[in-house]
């Protein structure tokens, strides 16, 4: 399925929880969207990991002195920290 694909089909979940009734209903649906947010979850971090060794692998050829020196700094400013909560 597309993301947009799969945004239409939670989506509408979402509203079926909310009207739906039956308690066994809902509760399955909810696992259901639960299952879905993980898997579009682990989508975007390949997604993102995939982008990361890409830049790391282009950076760390010879060729690429001068933007690996424009990267480092730049991480300079970052730092070597991680975080919990993301910004857009």
């Amino acid at each position: 399925m597309k993301i947009s694909e799969i945004e239409t089909s939670v989506t509408a979940a979402l509203i079926n929880v909310v009207i739906k009734e039956n308690e066994k209903e809902r509760e399955t649906l909810q696992k259901s969207i639960d299952n879905q947010i993980s898997i579009i979850g682990d989508f975007y971090a390949n997604l993102f990991f995939d982008k990361c060794s890409k830049k790391a692998e282009f950076l760390m050829h010879e060729s690429n002195r001068k933007q690996f020196k424009e990267f480092y700094d730049k991480f300079e400013k970052v730092g070597a920290r991680f975080s919990e909560q993301i910004e857009e």
